[in-house]
């Protein structure tokens, strides 16, 4: 057996197969209207991104109330953020609503 392997307690996870998996989930030429029923087809070929799909879909949608999300928005889109591009709002607001979630795993 490889020494370091011996020593480690987890297994080392290579980032190239999910740095792979995301380019060609990006370079798909889809409109997909039903996400569910896009997972259930394809999600054999974006084994890590199915899961990632499994977990933020399956939050229930009564999670999280609307002050939180309003909240949340006003703080950050304050004076100095006004110039914000509403896509990347969401997206700060995406990271910031699973940041724990992804933190844990």
């Amino acid at each position: 057996d490889n020494l370091i392997q011996k020593h480690t307690p987890l297994p080392i996870i290579s980032l190239d197969p999910m740095v792979a998996e995301i380019d060609s989930y990006i370079k798909l030429d889809i409109v997909c209207v039903d996400v569910l029923e896009f997972w259930r087809s394809s999600g054999d070929q974006f084994y890590h991104l199915k899961r990632l799909a499994q977990i933020i879909l399956g939050i229930p949608v009564t999670s999280t109330s609307s002050e939180e999300v309003f909240s949340t928005t006003g703080l950050i889109l304050n004076v100095k953020r006004t110039a914000l591009a509403p896509e990347n709002v969401g997206k700060i607001q995406m990271i910031h609503d699973n940041y724990e979630l992804l933190k844990k795993n």
